[in-house]
């Protein structure tokens, strides 16, 4: 299981992360996530200035069929029209394309319930509250107490088999902008099967989002309460969301690999200006920017200029690497620190490492013991 995390900058703009680490029954892992999703097309998002982007954690293959099926269901729509399939709700705002969304993730997570049932006991849902079914034109009849109990369980989530994993415990991030509420989050919990306003700035999911949760909280209790109605930079913001998946990365399992990042900013006249895909090694490298602010080897400056530059400023990757570590402390500690080595509290250098002083301290010895 990913994570996901997403963050409010101000009215105009935020921004959602993931990583790529999956594992497979929890024994091997693989590093094929892919977690966020643009829902709207360049030709919709440019005509109506509209944004959405949808992240998920838990099982893959769930939310690849709501973001293909809301992607064909969005495309061709106009503010006003009322997507095929629904209800009284018109594609005109982040909330409504959310709407839309969560009505599909019924749909997906109906279908896979209908096709467990269907191949556990030859049934689907409506059967089920019909109290009957037709097999080459015979009818059976559902009235074993322990069959319907267990269909209940089946279809509520709390039976324990593997359809809890590929549904129910799926988790899901929509982020988005429209030109009358601006930037906005939606949480879905597809265990009840329900969407909610992120009223608090932030939002995590997956399997580190405890770890998530306490670096936004320690963003947000700084804070007054008019900058947190009015918002904060986006490099600041940044640079908080990438400290989020880095300490998911360290203090919980099933968290690693790169961290793509997509930064939506409300400003932006076109849509390639106002969604910015960040997949490659700078996502790489502005985690260990970060890291290295964590590990106390640069200072909030340092980190502010070098994540400003590098994501905003478009500066050459290889010269924001040599810039992190031009402005290090001490540029060996921190290739040291990169590379995964354990250091004490309050130590300043490599050379202080006890280890390494017991490696030189031996090596002296023997020096001193062959020159007798």
């Amino acid at each position: 299981m990913a994570i996901v995390n997403a963050i409010k900058f101000d009215h105009y703009s935020g921004a959602m992360i993931s990583d790529e680490e999956y594992w497979f029954l929890r024994r091997r892992r693989s590093y094929f996530s892919d977690c966020i999703h643009p829902l709207l097309c360049d030709e919709i998002s440019d005509k109506y200035n509209l944004e959405a982007v949808y992240g998920g954690t838990g099982y893959p293959q769930f939310h690849f069929e709501v973001v293909d099926k809301a992607r064909k269901r969005l495309k061709g729509l106009k503010p006003g029209d009322v997507a095929k399939g629904t209800k009284n709700v018109p594609f005109d705002s982040v909330e409504n394309i959310g709407k839309i969304t969560l009505e599909i993730i019924h749909q997906v997570a109906q279908n896979y319930v209908n096709n467990h049932l269907k191949f556990v006991y030859g049934f689907t849902i409506d059967d089920f509250n019909r109290g009957y079914f037709t097999d080459n034109e015979q009818k059976y009849e559902i009235k074993q107490d322990v069959v319907k109990d267990n269909v209940k369980k089946i279809i509520n989530g709390s039976a324990k088999d593997p359809l809890k994993t590929k549904v129910f415990d799926n988790r899901g991030i929509l982020m988005g902008y429209d030109q009358e509420f601006g930037f906005m989050l939606f949480y879905y919990d597809i265990e009840k099967l329900v969407m909610a306003f992120t009223s608090g700035g932030y939002e995590a999911i997956g399997s580190g989002k405890y770890a998530s949760g306490m670096t936004f909280a320690d963003l947000t209790r700084k804070k007054l309460l008019k900058e947190r109605r009015v918002g904060f930079g986006k490099v600041e913001g940044l640079i908080e969301l990438i400290m989020s998946a880095v300490a998911s990365e360290k203090y919980y399992h099933e968290v690693g690999g790169y961290f793509p990042i997509v930064i939506l900013d409300g400003k932006g006249k076109k849509h390639s200006d106002r969604l910015i895909e960040l997949n490659d090694d700078r996502a790489k490298l502005s985690a260990e920017i970060v890291f290295s602010y964590r590990e106390r080897q640069i200072n909030r400056g340092d980190v502010n200029y070098l994540i400003d530059n590098l994501i905003f400023q478009n500066m050459p990757l290889d010269d924001a690497e040599e810039e992190m570590f031009k402005r290090s402390k001490n540029s060996k500690e921190l290739e040291y620190r990169l590379r995964g080595y354990k250091f004490e509290d309050g130590l300043t250098s490599i050379e202080d490492n006890k280890e390494v002083k017991s490696a030189k301290t031996s090596k002296a010895a023997k020096k001193g013991s062959d020159s007798k």
